[in-house]
């Protein structure tokens, strides 16, 4: 039974000492490029740094995706300008994703009404005012 319990200590103690994630940060804006549990991201230039975490990746409570954080002074710190700029691109891409149906829906109306005047006739295929 002491060699269960003795066994059962070391994992818990194996697993609290394991516990590190890596961070590749930008050395000059300190912006995260990456972060991950295995140390297997490579550092893309010279303006890059590997950073060891002493917690495991799933302890780390991130509102946001990492990319979208600065690590200054051990602490990750919500990079606004970055999350802003990233809400402003997903509206106007919601926007012409909208502008590009409304067109389709006009081709396809405008189509059918063509082919109707030419002669063909649509049995399952109705405009989308019809």
């Amino acid at each position: 039974m002491k060699k269960v319990i003795l066994f059962l200590s070391f994992l818990v103690i194996a697993n609290v000492v394991n516990a590190e994630s890596w961070l590749i940060v930008n050395k000059q804006t300190q912006e995260i490029l990456s972060l991950s549990n295995e140390d297997d991201a490579q550092i893309p230039d010279s303006n890059y740094e590997k950073i060891i975490i002493l917690e495991d990746l799933k302890d780390i409570e991130l509102q946001y995706h990492p990319t979208n954080y600065k690590y200054k002074n051990d602490k990750f710190i919500v990079n606004i300008q970055k999350i802003s700029d990233e809400a402003l691109a997903q509206e106007e891409a919601e926007e012409i994703n909208q502008e590009e149906k409304e067109v389709i829906e006009w081709l396809r109306d405008y189509g059918i009404t063509e082919l109707r005047k030419g002669g063909k006739v649509f049995n399952k295929i109705k405009k989308s005012d019809e």
